[in-house]
């Protein structure tokens, strides 16, 4: 008999100083009382130790081998030199289809809807602000931390070969599906991916918010150099977003 291939959330650690942000994001999708499991993708970097501390949380992990680019094109973010391992998820072929979420995201709703949409389906770049010039990425292309995916080792390897012509795994999903832009039928709803940054403009300019009486925010993406487990993350970070992160990040104990 031919099984369906299962659908998976799916996160990626390629540095240890994510760690939380996993626990928060895993804890946050229990609360979401989803019915799919969250994978963890791990690169062989990894200290073994957080390894054995995730698995005792009871999150499913799978190691993979690093991606760095060829050359370093981007100095300033060396952070994002750890994202080209992202691209990993394109090469999970078991699965049917996968929900990436960034380790630096938290669900706030039962987002499960999302293994309906298409394969590529993602919130635009700069959300509702690609007209203010002080947006990072402010293309019109995809926002590469929350994307729906069906794997495919063909698009992987092609993905793979334009690694060293693009500075991030953003960049390297934009340069490969050039038509994104126009296929409006991708294009979530901003609530699938909502800047923690900009938390002001979109409750003042498009309503939405934690409030009942707002639009609500499903994934909240803390994207940006403060993380939210940073020591200085109070002077930077919204605090009833930074307040939400908590909650997930210290509720290991939740009754499931």
């Amino acid at each position: 008999m031919h099984h369906m291939k299962p659908n998976v959330f799916m996160t990626v650690l390629s540095t240890e100083e994510y760690v939380p942000g996993v626990i928060a994001l895993f804890n946050s999708l229990k609360k979401s009382q989803t019915t799919y499991n969250l994978i963890v993708l791990i690169s062989r970097t990894i200290d073994q130790k957080v390894l054995v501390e995730l698995q005792r949380s009871g999150i499913v992990t799978k190691l993979i081998d690093p991606i760095f680019p060829k050359q370093i094109i981007n100095q300033d973010h060396p952070r994002w030199l750890y994202t080209y391992s992202k691209l990993s998820i394109f090469a999970q072929t078991q699965y049917q289809k996968i929900v990436f979420l960034d380790a630096d995201t938290i669900v706030l709703s039962n987002i499960d809807d999302l293994f309906t949409k298409d394969n590529m389906s993602a919130v635009p770049t700069g959300g509702l602000f690609k007209s203010k010039s002080d947006i990072f990425w402010v293309k019109n292309g995809l926002n590469s931390g929350v994307i729906v995916v069906e794997p495919n080792s063909k698009i992987y390897r092609k993905l793979v070969e334009l690694e060293d012509l693009h500075s991030s795994d953003q960049g390297i999903l934009q340069a490969f599906f050039k038509d994104w832009p126009e296929k409006t039928t991708l294009h979530l709803d901003h609530s699938f991916n909502i800047l923690s940054k900009f938390l002001p403009q979109y409750e003042l300019e498009y309503g939405y918010g934690f409030d009942s009486s707002q639009k609500p925010i499903n994934i909240l993406h803390f994207a940006g150099k403060v993380k939210p487990w940073h020591k200085n993350a109070s002077s930077f970070i919204d605090s009833d977003a930074l307040t939400l992160w908590q909650g997930m990040y210290l509720s290991k104990n939740f009754e499931y």
